[in-house]
């Protein structure tokens, strides 16, 4: 009973944090390199793509994909 309790605890929470407009797994995944480009030249991507950054507030798997996508392109830049 308790993780059943933690789980809609937990699905509350992320219907809370939907918005309006909202964008799919496949839409993030298009954009992300975009999202990463401007972190990396010093702007705030959540200001320029909120939409982009409220599915990564939500979506483990598109924030892993973020995650890992940024870790590269920082070993790719020290690189060269």
């Amino acid at each position: 009973m308790e993780h059943t309790n933690e789980f809609l605890h937990n699905l509350i929470q992320l219907s809370l944090r939907s918005k309006d407009t909202e964008i799919g797994c496949e839409e993030c995944e298009a954009e992300l390199d975009q999202y990463v480009d401007l972190l990396l030249a010093g702007e705030d991507p959540a200001q320029v793509m909120p939409a982009l950054e409220q599915h990564l507030s939500v979506c483990s798997c598109c924030h892993s994909e973020y995650e890992a996508l940024l870790v590269a392109v920082i070993a790719a830049a020290e690189g060269e």
